[in-house]
């Protein structure tokens, strides 16, 4: 199990923020704040076998003026997995 905290900065306030395949999001090139956010995780792995890992991930983000600046905020996901090595 990891507990995990992470402080989200960007690098100039001109910079934007971008999702997957590198699009932009909304308005983020364009709001001021370095502080993006910051998030706590817990990942829970159980190796089930030498072939079967199954897992979880857990996270709670909090915007910051990066974010809510440009209309986003806080949210809460998860996820689980399964990794089959052969």
């Amino acid at each position: 199990m990891v507990v995990g905290y992470d402080m989200l900065w960007r690098n100039s306030t001109t910079d934007g923020l971008y999702g997957s395949g590198f699009t932009l999001l909304t308005n983020t090139n364009k709001v001021g704040g370095a502080r993006v956010g910051s998030e706590v995780s817990l990942d829970v792995r159980w190796q089930f076998n030498e072939f079967l890992q199954l897992g979880a991930i857990l996270a709670q983000f909090q915007s910051g003026p990066a974010i809510t600046n440009a209309g986003g905020k806080d949210m809460t996901f998860g996820v689980l997995f399964a990794k089959l090595k052969f």
